[in-house]
């Protein structure tokens, strides 16, 4: 948690848009900014209880991150199978 907006810097561009709260007071500038977060409950076999916190993701960013990993993949084989020097046949 950040006190100003201005400090807050984004960590993951996966993660939902954080959340800013200002409020002039009297005695001066009141502000903060807050991240959502899930929490998982579990208990394994042994009975042992455990609990996961994480920051609540942005479905849309996922989603882009996965389709930019996948573009570079697929740019790396289009470069290393169809661009290599040896391969393209030029026609006179």
């Amino acid at each position: 948690m950040n006190i100003h907006p201005e400090d807050y810097e984004v960590f993951d561009l996966r993660a939902n848009k954080p959340l800013c709260f200002k409020k002039c007071l009297e005695q001066g500038d009141c502000s903060a900014v807050m991240q959502e977060i899930d929490t998982i409950n579990y208990s394994s076999k042994a009975g042992i209880k455990y609990r996961i916190e994480y920051f609540s993701p942005n479905n849309v960013g996922i989603l882009l991150s996965i389709a930019n990993k996948a573009r570079l993949r697929a740019k790396k084989i289009f470069d290393e199978h169809f661009l290599s020097k040896d391969k393209i046949k030029t026609y006179n």
